[in-house]
């Protein structure tokens, strides 16, 4: 038993790494296309959808991130980053797999930033892309990322 606070907070702040499991030795996109060939047909992705739930495949997935990855690869190059500011969705998944495929960074920005955050992100990722989506109420952000990207 620890015998004071310093003791204590030392246990409790560290954990060891588990590493009964072996770390994969490929990126987000291999580990996409490995898993595509291997489980093609079953569920990757599901999200709630009004009433109902829906879904893509591995396979499904991986030729969506594919087109994704091809669209930014027009935009712009390998290594460069994409700001993504939206809310959470099925689309955002997808392009963090697109740019995983393309070679890209995510830069993601919290769709509750104001301008000002937003301009202080700009500065800070220096992205090539950015991509808005919508807020947290629904707004969509494009207007404002166009005067932030000016």
């Amino acid at each position: 038993m620890p015998r004071n606070l310093s003791e204590t907070a030392t246990k409790l702040s560290h954990r060891p790494a588990e590493d009964s499991i072996a770390l994969l030795d490929c990126t987000l996109g291999d580990a996409l296309r490995r898993s595509a060939e291997r489980f093609g047909q079953r569920r990757a992705i599901a999200w709630a959808a009004g009433d109902t739930i829906d879904a893509l495949t591995y396979q499904q997935t991986l030729d969506a991130a594919q087109h994704i990855a091809f669209w930014l690869l027009e935009q712009a190059s390998p290594g460069e980053r994409i700001s993504v500011w939206s809310r959470n969705t099925v689309e955002w998944a997808l392009l963090e797999l697109g740019c995983a495929l393309a070679g890209m960074v995510v830069a993601a920005w919290n769709p509750g930033w104001r301008d000002p955050e937003c301009e202080h992100g700009c500065e800070l990722a220096g992205p090539s892309v950015i991509l808005a989506g919508q807020d947290t109420r629904g707004e969509p952000l494009l207007e404002r990322a166009r005067q932030i990207a000016g």
